[in-house]
């Protein structure tokens, strides 16, 4: 994608796809075109400016009348800190802005696009927005990611702590302005839109069916009455066997887990290819759980391209928790991901007791799975179209 070109690794992500019933022309058209103001965008909005409109009301200023109309384009100029980083027609184009996003001024870097990649001043946050398009049998999948990289640890912590209390009302500013992209698409094409599945992402990106939730999957014979099971599944736009690979080789020290690396792979990011030394896979095998850890999950059993048990050992002989990683095709050229997680009767986080500790995981195992997934999914759909590109070649 071209994203990549500006912003291939980051410490956050947001991404959602909407069916649109009209040519892929039609849709790209629409992203610059589409008014996406709504009651709900502008009353966000509202929300998020108050700080700034209270300092001007300190100060005496007098703000800008709110506008009736805005589109992507009317949001590149200075006091929005946002340039176009990139365009490929028809396909896809890219925003960025860097800036101290947590103040109240949002402290924007007045920067050219072309000296977006080569920023690294300590204190700021580097966000790269994409809007994409790609065909279907009967329309076109719009999809929208927003990554940000930080620049230092001070940086990564202010923006984490703005971010926890900002990402959901973000996720509902997206879903909107990408309806309102699909109203501008299929009215010009006076379409009434395909059978949709509704805005994918944010919320339900990672959620697994009823019956991936109620069904035996392999591993659950490990811990025969877990105390909690947490079951979240993600479809990937490729085979089982572009994503084995990078199930495989996870691990802290090894390709790491692929979720947030500040707080499982000692900051050190996850890889972003395939690492031939780590493809080696037998059961017992070790994936550390931190870095430099003698200890961590174990190899309980494996399929070929079908599933990885891993494990953590108690001290009764048994297993804290196991973690099931199950492939399954979904039709041509894609793969279900499910992933179960269960513990045991012996599984305590941070040494707490189990009645609490029960409505601690829940939360907290749900950020890095779906951070984990996603970032699964991008790896494996990214590197199996580089190879398809290198076979045509």
């Amino acid at each position: 994608m071209l994203i990549d070109r500006y912003l291939p690794q980051f410490d956050a992500t947001q991404v959602a796809e909407i069916d649109v019933g009209a040519s892929p022309e039609e849709t790209f058209r629409a992203i610059r075109e589409a008014n996406l103001m709504d009651p709900v965008i502008e009353t966000l909005f509202a929300l998020r400016e108050i700080p700034a409109r209270v300092a001007e009301r300190w100060q005496r200023k007098t703000h800008a009348p709110k506008p009736s109309r805005i589109t992507f384009d009317d949001l590149l100029r200075p006091e929005t800190g946002l340039v176009l980083l990139g365009v490929e027609p028809g396909k896809e184009l890219v925003l960025g802005s860097i800036g101290r996003f947590w103040r109240a001024d949002y402290g924007h870097q007045q920067v050219q696009a072309s000296d977006f990649v080569e920023f690294h001043d300590p204190g700021y946050a580097k966000l790269a927005i994409s809007l994409a398009v790609r065909p279907r049998a009967d329309g076109t999948v719009l999809r929208y990611e927003a990554r940000t990289q930080t620049t230092d640890l001070t940086a990564w912590r202010a923006f984490h702590r703005y971010w926890r209390g900002i990402h959901y009302g973000v996720a509902l500013v997206m879903r909107h302005a990408l309806r309102r992209i699909r109203q501008q698409a299929e009215r010009h094409t006076g379409s009434a839109g395909p059978a949709r599945r509704g805005t994918r992402g944010f919320f339900n990106e990672v959620v697994a069916t009823r019956d991936e939730q109620t069904r035996v999957l392999p591993g659950d014979r490990f811990i025969a009455d877990a105390v909690g099971s947490f079951t979240h599944a993600i479809t990937v736009s490729c085979a089982p066997g572009d994503v084995w690979p990078w199930l495989v080789q996870m691990g802290a020290g090894r390709a790491g887990w692929y979720s947030y690396d500040m707080i499982d792979n000692g900051g050190a990011p996850s890889a972003e290819a395939v690492l031939p030394q780590f493809q080696q896979l037998g059961t017992g095998a070790l994936f550390p759980g931190l870095p430099n850890m003698t200890d961590g999950f174990v190899v309980l059993d494996y399929a070929l391209e079908q599933f990885l048990v891993l494990g953590w050992p108690d001290r009764h002989g048994g297993y804290g928790s196991t973690w099931a990683f199950v492939l399954e095709p979904a039709g041509p050229g894609a793969t279900r991901l499910i992933v179960r997680a269960r513990g045991g009767g012996g599984y305590r986080l941070w040494k707490l007791p189990t009645w609490l500790a029960l409505r601690v995981v829940p939360f907290g195992h749900f950020v890095m799975q779906r951070k984990q997934l996603l970032g699964i999914a991008r790896r494996a759909e990214r590197h199996a179209q580089q190879r398809k590109q290198v076979a045509v070649a």
